[in-house]
């Protein structure tokens, strides 16, 4: 398996992303269910769902879609207002946020203004706190560094959110190429993202790997892009549905191994 560059997905790849926003809920809604006694499970769960319904209605939904910007970062991240796309959603995101908590809170027939700021607040603060990396994986980039493989990443997302959190987690001197999706204004499983890391590290499809999560985005974005594949299988993730990768491992430490 000749390969001279190595494509990383960030999200539950690298850094883990769907705990830290749930354990991030979690925290806001125990300040709830203090203060009005509902149950903490049950007002996290409100929350996403009003999120989600109010997301739907962003006035850029198909490029949000695109670039796979999702609810939760809508409500703790940070958008850039030179482009002409996040700036339209940057100026929407405000309402967003203020309507999620407080459709949230009156569900449960809770309406106090100054505690929904408040837990508005609370929750960015929460999902900040829990930016780190997975374990394996400053070891294992440092050393397929050291063995001289090009190193990229390929992340869907806004860019200040998802550099926020690359820069939180201690991993962003390890990649020779970055390319987030806002960037580029299109996403995995769009070949054209995995292209433009490739062009930056000057190596060919041929001469690549992915690493990611996600067979819809990570495996089938670079079947498109005529590169193999790496699925990591981490405990307690879904995978999703779509093709199959040449190879699976359940840790990247199995990863310089199966380089060879």
């Amino acid at each position: 398996m000749p390969i001279k560059a190595v494509l990383f997905d960030l999200d539950d790849t690298l850094i883990p992303e769907e705990m830290p926003d749930r354990e991030a809920l979690l925290a806001v809604a125990e300040r709830v269910r203090k203060r009005f006694g509902v149950r903490a499970e049950e007002f996290a769960t409100t929350a996403d769902r009003r999120a989600v319904e109010l997301w739907r209605t962003n006035p850029v939904p198909a490029k949000a879609r695109d670039i796979g910007l999702g609810h939760l970062e809508g409500l703790w991240g940070r958008f850039d207002a030179a482009d002409p796309f996040l700036g339209a959603l940057r100026d929407w995101i405000p309402a967003y946020r203020r309507e999620t908590w407080r459709g949230a809170l009156l569900r449960h027939d809770i309406r106090d203004g100054a505690f929904s700021t408040g837990i508005g607040r609370a929750f960015q603060e929460e999902r900040r706190a829990r930016m780190a990396a997975f374990s394996d994986a400053a070891t294992v980039l440092s050393r397929l560094r050291d063995d001289g493989y090009r190193l990229g990443l390929v992340t869907n997302g806004a860019p200040l959110v998802q550099r926020e959190k690359l820069e939180a987690s201690g991993l962003a001197g390890y990649f020779h190429r970055v390319v987030v999706s806002g960037d580029v204004g299109f996403g995995k499983p769009d070949s054209r993202v995995f292209i433009a890391a490739l062009d930056g590290l000057a190596v060919g499809p041929e001469d690549a790997v992915m690493v990611g999560n996600r067979l819809e985005r990570d495996i089938q974005g670079a079947r498109n892009a005529g590169i193999r594949s790496v699925l990591i299988r981490r405990r307690g993730l879904a995978s999703g549905s779509g093709p199959s990768p040449e190879f699976e491992i359940s840790s990247l430490e199995e990863l310089p191994a199966l380089l060879g």
